[in-house]
């Protein structure tokens, strides 16, 4: 089972709308159109888009002996991590930086609209994600009126490093490996690097340290002081403090708690 609305709307993917029966997801030069059961069409190639390789059922068995988690599997059924487009999940995450919801995908909406191509699939319009070539040639003025401020030379920069061959062959490094070949672009700290892995690099272990995440750990678990590391280091110590807390699937058990404290949030997540 994939819940398909959950997984799409749980901060992992922010370029996707419902159309009837449907839902579509832009995913870098791909259309991808999902049925209600997780069933992929698409205009160019039909992704795993769901993980649907994963193990759920050892995941769910290294939880066992978590009482909250055993119950978030129950409660939030179907929800998976996704496998995106690597540089539409590393601009998307850059762009997401100090902001919310609905101004990062206004953000990335602006920035297909601008720079990427147009299309249409089952008669509806669409624009594609850019290419790395196209952002990294862009000037840092034009990216900027897509209302992404500062983060317009982190954009172009990244797209540069990504268009020059930076994240070649990232899928096969080790997580400390990847994780600091990311951190070499403009606008990816350690928090950014651990969503870029997680939700398109198939780096498991790896716990994006949001906030919300931070107080969950401190709240459920006594892991750190819910306070933001404020250098490399103190996100190193306690990254590494909640992965072995949580186990191998760790990137997992942050997507279910991540859920919880945002539906749990008297702001929970808005599209």
């Amino acid at each position: 089972m994939i819940d398909v609305p959950g997984t799409l709307s749980s901060g992992q993917v922010f370029l996707w709308r419902h159309v009837g029966v449907f839902w579509y997801v832009i995913d870098g030069q791909n259309i991808l159109k999902v049925d209600d059961t997780g069933v992929i069409d698409a205009t160019r190639t039909i992704t795993d888009f769901f993980r649907c390789g994963d193990d759920i059922d050892r995941m769910h068995e290294s939880f066992a002996q978590d009482p909250l988690l055993t119950e978030l599997i129950h409660r939030y059924e179907g929800l998976r991590i996704t496998n995106q487009n690597l540089f539409q999940c590393v601009i998307s995450f850059i762009v997401s930086a100090n902001s919310n919801i609905p101004r990062i995908r206004r953000n990335l909406q602006d920035i297909c609209h601008r720079f990427g191509d147009k299309t249409a699939y089952d008669d509806i319009a669409f624009c594609l994600f850019p290419t790395p070539a196209v952002l990294a040639g862009t000037d840092t003025h034009h990216i900027r009126e897509c209302g992404v401020g500062y983060r317009a030379q982190h954009i172009q920069g990244a797209s540069a490093a990504i268009r020059d061959g930076l994240c070649d062959g990232i899928d096969r490094m080790s997580y400390k490996e990847a994780q600091g070949t990311l951190c070499e672009m403009p606008g990816v700290g350690r928090k950014v690097a651990d969503c870029i892995l997680l939700f398109s690099c198939g780096h498991l272990e790896a716990v994006p340290l949001d906030r919300w995440i931070i107080r969950v750990m401190h709240e459920h678990y006594g892991i750190g002081d819910g306070t933001t590391p404020h250098t490399t280091r103190q996100y190193d110590i306690l990254h590494d403090d909640v992965r072995d807390r949580l186990g191998p699937y760790a990137g997992y058990a942050q997507q279910y708690l991540f859920k919880m404290a945002r539906n749990n949030s008297e702001k929970p997540l808005k599209w």
